[in-house]
Order: C-alpha cells, then structure tokens, then sequence
C-alpha cells in the first residue's frame, strides 16, 4: 500500500534511499563532510556544515550563521518553506527518479 502524505515516515524514506542521495539529488553535495553557501538564504560566505556523525549512517547539518541545525529531511522543508510531512511527500514523489549509492566520506576539515 502506498503511504498518503501524512502517513510517510522517516522509515518509509529510508527504506528506498539514503541521506547521501537526498543531499546529491537535491543540492549536489558529492562527499561529506562539507561547508557550503546555504540554501536557505543569500550566503557569500560558506556557512552551512553537512556532516556524518562519527559512527552513524545519516547527515547532520548546521548553519553556522544562524544556529539552525537538523536532518536532511529538515533542511528540504525549511528550503522549501514547507512541514516536515510536505517534504517527506515531495521527497516520497521524487525517490523513483534518485539514482542510488552513498556520498564518499572525506577527510575532516576539508570542504565539497
């Protein structure tokens, strides 16, 4: 059965695609970590950080200038000025045109 908007989970997400893809797909992030221009405002200066954390298989990000942090899923809805349950359907849509496979993990320091 396919899930209706309110019904899609985190898990139902994750069970057809990673972190790694939704950060290529939608931003073309390529390797983690990284420091780039966010996508939520006008930024001259790199200041969000997309990170793995240490042992685990998602993405963490931070804005630096403004202090916002949070998922993959939360930094779509926020770039989309939308709920969290808009962007996890908007992402539902979108995941039978995702190709597949996991970003290239960096050394520490170095930025995309």
């Amino acid at each position: 059965m396919k899930p209706g908007i309110k019904s899609i989970s985190e898990a139902d997400i994750y069970s057809r695609v990673t972190d790694d893809i939704l950060a290529f797909w939608y931003f073309g992030i390529t390797s983690v970590p990284c420091l780039v221009s966010s996508p939520l405002r006008k930024d001259t200066k790199p200041s969000l950080s997309i990170i793995r954390p240490k042992g685990k298989n998602y993405l963490w990000w931070t804005d630096f200038a403004t202090g916002q942090q949070g998922n993959m899923l939360q930094l779509l809805g926020d770039y989309w000025h939308v709920s969290i349950a808009e962007a996890k359907a908007r992402v539902w849509k979108d995941i039978p045109k995702m190709p597949g496979g996991k970003l290239e993990d960096k050394e520490r320091g170095k930025s995309c």
